[in-house]
C-alpha cells in the first residue's frame, strides 16, 4: 500500500523512518511524499541477514580465496541520494566514517538511509566496509536543483565513483521526466559515475519514471523477481529494465548491495591502476558480465530470426544476480584491446575486459579466446561451474552533449552489435550467436555447451562511440 503524504507531513515520516526498530507491521510498507512536483517513494522491509546475502553473491567464496588482501572499498568516494534524511553517524556500523551532509535544512536522520548505508558501507554488514567518505543528497534536490532541471545550465559536478539511488519517483509530466533522465545520463558520462538505481517493489507495478529508465545508470531489481520490470516507456522506448538483480528483501536493499560490489571493484581497479575499468561503461559491463544465472531457472533472452538476439537480457532478471566473485575475476583478468584485422592475433584471456575508446563504422573490433579441454572439467564442489558457459557483455552510453560538451536534450545513441564465431577452421568460420537490439544500449551473448577450440567475438557500430566490454568463460 502506498500512503501519499503532503510536504507538511514529512516530519512525521522522518520520525517513523528514524525509529527503524519498531515492528515492521506497525507502519505502512511504503511511503510516498510529494515535494515540488515529484512523488518520491521509499520502501521499508525487514533487514536482510548480512552473512546470507554476502554468501549468495559470492563474497564469502571470494574472501576465502583472496584473504586479507581483498579490497574493501577504501578510498572510493560514495554518494547516497535519499528522500528525507541521511544515515545516522552515531550508528555503530558507521564508526570512523566521514559524512558530508548536503541535505536541505530540517532533514537529518532516516531509518531508510541507515539501512541503505549499512548494506553499502557498514562495518560488519557490507562487503565494502572500507568506504569512509560518504556524501548525502536529498532526492528531490538532486533531481531538480542539482541537475539544473528546466535551465540551460549543465548539471552540477557529481564527482563520485559510486552513487546509490534507493527510491523511485513518479507523477511527472513526460517532458520533465525525460529531461531528468537525460540529465542523469549526462552527468554519469561526464563525471564517470557508476550509478545504481532501484526499481519499484511488486511484480505488477510499472517502471518508475525516476530514475530507473535512464540509459547510463545500472537499474537494480530483486532476485525473487518481485519488482517492476519490462520495457521502458520514457526516453528511448522498448529497453529492458532492470539490468541486474540482488538478493534484497526490497529494491531499497538490493540496490546498495550492488553499490557495495561496485565500490569493492572500484577499489580493485585503483589498486590495478586501471582507470579504464572505472569508466561507467566498463564497470557496468563487468558487473553485468559477472552476473549469475545459475539460480534463475527462468532466465532467457529473446531470440529473433537467424538466431539473432533482439532482447539481450531477461525481462525480469536482466543479466542475472550480481556476483562479486565472477566480476572480480573478470576485472583481475585485465584490459585486452580488440583487433581490427581479419586474422587471429594475440589470444585474449578467458576472463577480461576492455574500454574501447573508438569504435567506428566499417571497422569492427575482434577478440579471440581459446577454450582448452582441461577448462571444461568441472571442479569438484563448485556449483557455479556447471554447466560451463561463456558470458559476453557490451554496453555504451547515450550522449546528451553539444559540440562544446554542454548538456543538450538531444540524444545521440549509436547502434552497436555483438557477435560470436567459431574460429577453429578459420577466422570467423561460423557465426554461433549475435546480439543486436534495436533499442537497448546493452548487448549480451550467453552460451553453454561450447567445445574446446578457438572462439572470436566482435563488436561493430553504426556511428563512432566509446564502449565497455567484459567477458568470462567459466568452467
Amino acid at each position: 500500500m502506498n500512503v501519499k503524504l503532503g510536504s507538511k507531513d514529512w516530519k512525521l515520516v522522518a520520525m517513523l523512518l528514524a525509529n527503524f526498530r519498531i515492528p515492521p507491521d506497525a507502519i505502512p510498507k511504503s511511503f510516498c511524499v510529494r515535494l515540488v512536483s515529484i512523488s518520491l517513494c521509499l520502501v521499508l522491509g525487514v533487514p536482510v541477514s548480512a552473512q546470507d546475502w554476502r554468501e549468495k553473491i559470492g563474497f564469502v567464496r571470494l574472501k576465502a580465496e583472496i584473504g586479507e588482501k581483498l579490497e574493501d572499498g577504501a578510498g572510493v568516494q560514495v554518494s547516497v541520494v535519499e528522500p528525507g534524511g541521511g544515515p545516522d553517524p552515531a550508528n555503530p556500523q558507521f564508526e570512523g566514517k566521514k559524512f558530508i551532509n548536503e541535505l536541505p535544512p530540517g532533514q537529518s536522520i532516516s531509518g531508510h538511509a541507515n539501512t541503505v548505508g549499512e548494506l553499502l558501507f557498514g562495518k560488519n554488514t557490507s562487503i565494502a566496509p572500507g568506504v569512509n567518505r560518504i556524501t548525502v543528497f536529498d532526492a528531490t534536490d538532486f533531481v531538480t536543483a542539482r541537475s539544473e532541471l528546466g535551465t540551460r545550465k549543465n548539471p552540477r559536478a557529481n564527482a563520485f565513483m559510486v552513487q546509490n539511488h534507493s527510491y523511485i519517483g513518479d507523477g511527472e509530466a513526460v517532458p520533465s521526466a525525460n529531461e531528468m533522465l537525460a540529465r542523469l545520463d549526462y552527468l554519469i558520462a561526464r563525471d564517470n559515475v557508476t550509478c545504481l538505481v532501484g526499481m519499484n517493489n511488486g511484480d505488477t507495478t510499472t517502471l518508475p519514471q525516476i530514475l530507473g529508465q535512464s540509459y547510463n545508470g545500472l537499474s537494480v531489481g530483486r532476485s525473487d523477481g518481485a519488482h517492476s520490470h519490462g520495457k521502458t516507456t520514457l526516453g528511448g522506448e522498448g529497453r529492458i529494465k532492470p539490468e541486474i538483480v540482488a538478493p534484497g528483501g526490497t529494491t531499497s536493499e538490493a540496490t546498495p548491495m550492488v553499490s557495495s560490489v561496485a565500490a569493492l571493484l572500484h577499489h580493485k581497479a585503483i589498486n590495478m591502476r586501471a582507470q579504464d575499468a572505472q569508466r561507467p561503461e566498463t564497470m557496468k559491463a563487468i558487473l553485468m558480465a559477472g552476473a549469475s544465472k545459475s539460480k534463475l531457472t527462468n532466465w532467457h533472452q529473446g531470440q529473433g530470426a537467424n538466431g539473432i538476439t533482439r532482447i539481450p537480457i531477461d525481462e525480469i532478471y536482466g543479466a542475472g544476480e550480481v556476483n562479486v566473485h565472477a566480476s572480480y575475476q573478470i576485472l583481475s583478468g585485465g584490459e585486452f584491446e580488440g583487433s581490427n584485422t581479419n586474422a587471429i592475433g594475440a589470444k585474449a584471456p578467458t576472463r577480461g575486459w576492455d574500454f574501447g575508446e573508438s569504435c567506428v563504422p566499417g571497422k569492427p573490433l575482434y577478440w579471440t579466446i581459446e577454450i582448452r579441454k582441461e577448462d571444461l572439467t568441472k571442479r569438484a564442489g563448485d556449483a557455479e561451474s556447471s554447466p560451463p558457459f561463456l558470458s559476453i557483455l557490451l554496453t555504451w552510453n547515450a550522449r546528451y552533449t553539444d559540440a562544446q560538451k554542454n548538456f543538450t536534450k538531444d540524444r545521440v545513441l549509436p547502434n552497436m552489435q555483438l557477435r560470436l564465431w567459431d574460429s577453429n577452421a578459420k577466422f570467423k568460420g561460423k557465426q554461433l550467436s549475435a546480439s543486436d537490439s534495436p533499442n537497448d544500449n546493452v548487448e549480451h551473448i550467453y552460451r553453454t555447451g561450447l567445445e574446446p577450440g578457438l572462439y572470436t567475438f566482435g563488436v561493430a557500430t553504426d556511428s563512432p562511440t566509446e564502449f565497455g566490454l567484459a567477458w568470462q568463460f567459466s568452467p
